[in-house]
């Protein structure tokens, strides 16, 4: 059975591989194809969290214990995943892991993700994979104010394994450090193990990563593009995954990569 290494470029994750039909149909969805979550639970009018509605899983035809290990679904499930995806409801620490270890709570999951488990490939498997929602945020923040944003890194669809792995933030201008603190939640700066969600859904499969920003009061007006980049995990880390099935680290294959940015707008 051959490896398939998957990377994500949000909304959709790419498969590298010996898997060129599939890669194929995965960039023409890309170019050609709407946000099916956006299609499937569109109406007339837009969700809100005055609304309720309910997820229906039968629709995919998949055997229940793909998401037997998963939180009980919340009933207005679609209804919060929707406003927040439009972007209506910004707070992502709001959601709890009923909502975030779900599938459905990704965009990308109905496009790149339900293929995996509707047409497996019987051939490969899933190694190394991530993804980060929202993958690009903005925040806006005063001078000598503290904020902090959360971001789901995630598991790419299809990874069979677990995966070490810690991340870092870089500056695109290095002179920025001078007057922005950034501090990562402990997880991701002192390394992680992301669980596999195929066959299965493991509880482990997406961790919650708090990014908080300290902006000096002397911050010039500029914006400071900040990126969250992938890192080999630690050798603790390394030794715990060892013991797993299919453990790689989340830079094998693919290097250090930047997981997800976040935009800061200096305000008044």
């Amino acid at each position: 059975m051959k490896k398939i290494r998957f990377f994500n470029n949000y909304p959709f994750s790419f498969i590298f591989g010996g898997v060129g039909f599939a890669l194929l149909i995965l960039i023409l969805a890309f170019l050609f194809l709407p946000s099916f979550f956006s299609f499937f639970f569109s109406t007339q009018t837009p969700f809100s969290f005055s609304d309720c509605h309910a997820l229906d899983r039968s629709v995919y035809s998949l055997p229940p214990g793909v998401f037997e290990n998963l939180p009980p679904l919340s009933a207005c499930f679609v209804s919060a995943a929707y406003t927040f995806e439009s972007g209506a409801f910004r707070d992502a620490s709001f959601f709890t892991s009923s909502y975030y270890l779900q599938p459905e709570f990704y965009p990308s999951f109905f496009t790149q993700g339900l293929p995996q488990w509707q047409n497996p490939i019987g051939t490969h498997y899933g190694v190394v994979g991530y993804g980060a929602y929202p993958s690009f945020q903005i925040l806006s923040i005063r001078p000598g104010e503290t904020k902090t944003v959360r971001v789901f890194f995630y598991s790419g669809f299809g990874v069979r394994g677990y995966q070490g792995a810690a991340l870092q933030p870089v500056f695109q201008n290095p002179a920025h450090a001078s007057f922005v603190s950034v501090f990562l939640d402990e997880n991701a700066t002192n390394g992680f193990l992301l669980g596999p969600n195929f066959p299965k859904f493991s509880r482990e499969w997406v961790k919650p990563v708090d990014i908080t920003i300290a902006l000096s009061p002397a911050a010039p007006p500029d914006e400071i593009i900040l990126a969250v980049e992938t890192r080999a995990p630690p050798l603790r880390i390394q030794e715990a995954g060892a013991a797993l099935p299919y453990y790689s680290s989340i830079t094998q294959f693919v290097g250090e990569r930047p997981a997800f940015y976040l935009t800061i707008v200096p305000t008044t």
